[in-house]
């Protein structure tokens, strides 16, 4: 013996007045079928919730890797240890194909801290003042004669000007997770220098550099390197005649910083005919590319298995709809039978489609974000990148749904109106 209340199959006005007959049918009989019901919203829920999971975490696999790599301005780094390595490196830069290069020789020095201009916001770091006492280190860099001339233009003034000086970048970046593991960063300015600085070497009165100008401004081969500590870009002329006192080890290394038309060629040349020994080679191009392919075979695998849970999910719907279908032949026989009009019939069907879809939609779509967020804080936790918003697979995912279910639901009610109405009736063993 079944009970059931009034309440449980009592139909709110807003369907009845909307959808008439037909959407109180609908309406009573998804409560009275509650568990064949619940099967088909969970089959839909699963699918579309992995789907627009898939799509995001595909999506951000690949924002990652162009951000790591593509949008790079060079493509390839040498480091070269020999000690003919600066004349290996203008031959590297002389290459045919080799847009840009800059020849990188570094070194530091240090100097009494008091002397530097700080600003507020370096002293007080985290809300507490910085023990800026003793020594800071201040690094140098050295870009060849042709990438020192056009970083020189970049930040307004002339190669000639800076030939005796030094243009310094003194940004810091300070990269921290709160209480709720939150990754968070903040960039300002170390000190400020006014153009006729000299900065003077602690334990080295010999050497000293006099300030042209301070830039925010970067070479291209330090726009993935984060110093803290005021970095000084000179002539080669200069960098020559204080390399020998500068704190570097070893000095004769030298890094050379491609952009280049072709890296396979490229790197072929210099792989086979400059006669390199002891050196190190990455392409980021061919990185990049390897890395693609790898998101490519993922996301085929990744698709793959979104569609296999699709299909098993689209199989248990089509059964489950058309089975229950099938078992109410008699119920809509006899709703046809005493006045129901076909219109008011397919509406009903429409209507029962209609909170199927509706209700899986509204668990599915936010589940499909939530699993998009995990993935978003998975890969967020080694690079920093924009959440992806999956729009896309949220409008594939409900199309889809409705599409399927309106197939199902076209299916179902051509297969019932080649019945005859009078023989369904009275057939008693359905």
């Amino acid at each position: 013996m079944i009970k059931i209340h009034g309440r449980e199959l009592k139909c709110p006005a807003y369907i009845e007045r909307l959808f008439g007959v037909g959407g109180r049918v609908a309406y009573r009989n998804l409560k009275r079928a509650r568990v064949k019901y619940r099967t088909t919203v969970v089959s839909i829920v699963v699918s579309v919730a992995v789907f627009i999971g898939m799509t995001s975490f595909v999506h951000m696999g690949l924002d990652a890797s162009e951000l790591y790599y593509q949008n790079r301005h060079y493509h390839m780094q040498i480091s070269l240890y020999d000690e003919d390595a600066l004349a290996k490196a203008k031959l590297i830069s002389a290459l045919p194909g080799v847009q840009e290069t800059e020849i990188v020789r570094s070194g530091t020095f240090r100097i009494r801290a008091d002397l530097l201009n700080f600003t507020e916001e370096y002293r007080y770091r985290e809300d507490e003042e910085a023990d800026l006492s003793g020594n800071i280190i201040i690094r140098v860099y050295s870009l060849g004669d042709a990438a020192y001339g056009q970083y020189c233009r970049s930040v307004g003034v002339s190669p000639e000007q800076a030939q005796d000086k030094a243009i310094v970048y003194a940004q810091y970046e300070r990269v921290w997770r709160d209480k709720a593991n939150k990754l968070h960063s903040y960039t300002g300015r170390i000190a400020r220098f006014q153009q006729g600085d000299i900065l003077t070497g602690e334990g080295a009165s010999e050497l000293s550099v006099e300030i042209l100008v301070q830039t925010d401004e970067k070479p291209f081969s330090m726009e993935y390197y984060h110093f803290n500590e005021p970095v000084c870009i000179v002539s080669d002329s200069w960098m020559d005649a204080h390399l020998e006192i500068l704190e570097q080890q070893p000095k004769e290394s030298v890094s050379v910083w491609l952009r280049c038309e072709d890296t396979a060629e490229t790197e072929k040349r210099v792989r086979g005919e400059l006669g390199l020994v002891n050196y190190r080679l990455a392409n980021y191009v061919e990185a990049y590319q390897s890395e693609r392919s790898m998101l490519v075979v993922v996301s085929i695998f990744l698709y793959g298995f979104i569609a296999v849970v699709a299909l098993i999910g689209i199989t248990n719907i089509f059964n489950t709809v058309t089975t229950n279908m099938e078992l109410r032949e008699q119920e809509f026989a006899m709703l046809m039978a005493i006045g129901m009009t076909q219109r008011e019939f397919r509406r009903m069907i429409w209507l029962e489609g209609l909170f199927y879809g509706g209700k899986a939609l509204l668990i599915g779509l936010p589940l499909g974000l939530a699993l998009s967020a995990l993935f978003h804080k998975a890969l967020g936790a080694g690079i920093k990148m924009r959440f992806y918003w999956p729009v896309g697979g949220m409008a594939v995912a409900s199309g889809a749904v409705f599409l399927l279910l309106s197939g199902i639901m076209r299916y179902s009610m051509n297969k019932l109106k080649r019945k005859n109405l009078i023989e369904t009736i009275q057939n008693e063993n359905i």
